[in-house]
């Protein structure tokens, strides 16, 4: 009798849970006109919801925040909930000057811009060549300026805003723009080491050359161009897109004659550094040393807008090609092959989904309703309790 007992009290503790489970998962949700439920987050097989009226009705299984499953009307009361969407971040639209803006004089220069959204900002900074020079909290969703003395030189601008509520930066574009007779310098290459003359002693010796960049701004690319007087061949070495005011390339050269020059590349121009002649020598028996002279050469142009190039070059019969990654280069195929790497194990995580017959709800999805409703957890442990209090008086019978 106790054991009938027993059964009578499981099973209808796997019918209340059931029960709970159910009247805990569903309900009606009523999207507005154009708004769509992605069941295709819920089951891959299954088609997102469009809602193509003023607002539709659709009982469904929310899983997890935004994730919902299709269920059937009857599984849901006449209480409909409305969906609301993600607020759109602001824009920052700029307005005035125009990118390549120019000014005859040094004067006011005022600075307009947009901000659709604008109650979601707290305040807006105008920033020229990465500095802050003035700053706004009375922002409107249009109209909103700065106005600010501009020296005279070449300057890039953009408007940054910050949020209300959260850390989240917004930028808007960059823009350039020239004030006064702004006339920018020549470039210049002028070569350090080694100097003309220069003798390096070895078999195989490594070679630092160094070169200094007036008014860099603009290089698309520079290369050191070696070449070999004995074996009278040419040899391009590409250099980094980084470009300074003082650059060096090391290279390890074997015995030999040779002269080097520095070209630089801005737009279809190529400025070139004058061309300097050192020399590598075997090393004696008795161990000579090498000497030293010469100054170094420079060469003169003048500098456009650009970005940084990659390296390259090009070798033949009397010109050789030598192509070399740079550290970044290197860095971003190590990042592509790792981000595979990962890609494949989340895929390989994606596919282990247990699908429940009835609905296509997974179970990690019901574990989640679970943990999510405090108060049917509580009542599902009293529930387990009974039935251990229940157990212990039949054993204590027997």
């Amino acid at each position: 009798m106790v054991k009938r007992d027993i059964k009578k009290v499981f099973f209808i503790l796997l019918i209340v849970i059931n029960i709970g489970l159910v009247s805990a998962s569903y309900k009606l949700v009523c999207p507005g006109e154009g708004q769509v439920l992605r069941f295709s987050e819920c089951n891959p097989s299954m088609d997102d919801f469009l809602c193509e009226h003023t607002k539709c009705q659709v009982c469904v299984n929310e899983i997890s925040s935004g994730v919902y499953c299709p269920a059937s009307i009857n599984r849901c009361d006449d209480i409909c909930t409305e969906i609301e969407e993600p607020e759109e971040p602001p824009v920052i639209i700029l307005v005035e000057p125009g990118d390549g803006y120019q000014q005859n004089d040094s004067d006011e220069v005022r600075f307009e811009y947009d901000v659709e959204r604008a109650y979601l900002v707290r305040s807006c900074s105008l920033f020229i060549d990465g500095e802050e020079v003035d700053s706004s909290t009375r922002l409107r969703n249009t109209g909103n300026r700065f106005e600010y003395e501009v020296p005279e030189g070449i300057y890039h601008w953009f408007i940054e805003c910050y949020p209300r509520e959260g850390f989240e930066i917004y930028y808007s574009e960059e823009r350039e723009m020239i004030i006064g007779n702004y006339t920018p310098e020549p470039t210049t290459i002028n070569l350090k080491n080694p100097g003309n003359g220069k003798t390096y002693t070895g078999d195989s010796v490594s070679v630092n050359f160094q070169y200094d960049i007036s008014n860099p701004e603009g290089l698309e690319q520079c290369n050191l161009i070696l070449y070999n007087k004995n074996s009278n061949q040419e040899t391009v070495y590409g250099n980094s897109s980084v470009i300074r005011t003082t650059n060096s390339i090391k290279k390890t050269l074997n015995s030999a004659s040779y002269k080097w020059r520095v070209e630089c590349l801005v737009g279809s121009e190529t400025i070139s550094s004058s061309e300097l002649s050192f020399a590598v020598k075997e090393s004696s028996g008795g161990g000579g040393g090498g000497s030293s002279g010469g100054s170094g050469g420079s060469g003169g142009g003048s500098s456009g807008g650009g970005s940084g190039g990659s390296s390259s070059s090009t070798n033949s019969t009397n010109s050789t090609e030598v192509i070399e990654l740079t550290p970044k280069e290197k860095n971003e195929k190590t990042e592509s092959s790792d981000g595979n790497k990962e890609d494949d194990k989340i895929q390989e995580q994606n596919t282990e989904e247990i699908v429940e017959s009835s609905f296509d709800i997974t179970g990690a999805a019901v574990w989640s309703n679970i943990k999510e409703n405090r108060a049917l957890s509580v009542f599902i442990v009293g529930l387990i309790v009974i039935v251990g209090i229940f157990g212990y008086l039949g054993y204590r019978k027997k």
